[in-house]
């Protein structure tokens, strides 16, 4: 079974690959369609290297398996909305 990292590479494979058909199949220039490519697999890059990281098993930040995305674990510490940004008015 293909995990979230597979398709990742995936998704950079297929990004590059489409990149140079589009330099060779099109009218467009070879080297323009390789750097459309390479920008677009530059963000599946950043987005596992920088918004989902990997993270080791005993790491704290690690999600459990049975938490669904995006709800908040009940240990977190909150901020009041002003503790972040004082400018705010309610």
């Amino acid at each position: 079974m293909a995990d979230y990292y597979d398709e990742l590479l995936g998704s950079i494979v297929v990004c590059l690959v489409g990149g140079v058909l589009v330099g060779l199949l099109t009218p467009i220039a070879f080297h323009f369609g390789v750097l459309f490519g390479a920008l677009t697999a530059m963000a599946f890059v950043c987005d596992a290297l920088f918004v989902h990281p990997p993270l080791s098993e005993t790491d704290p930040r690690r999600r459990p398996a049975d938490q669904p995305i995006g709800s908040q674990r009940d240990d977190t510490v909150r901020l009041p909305v002003r503790a972040i940004d004082p400018d705010i008015r309610r």
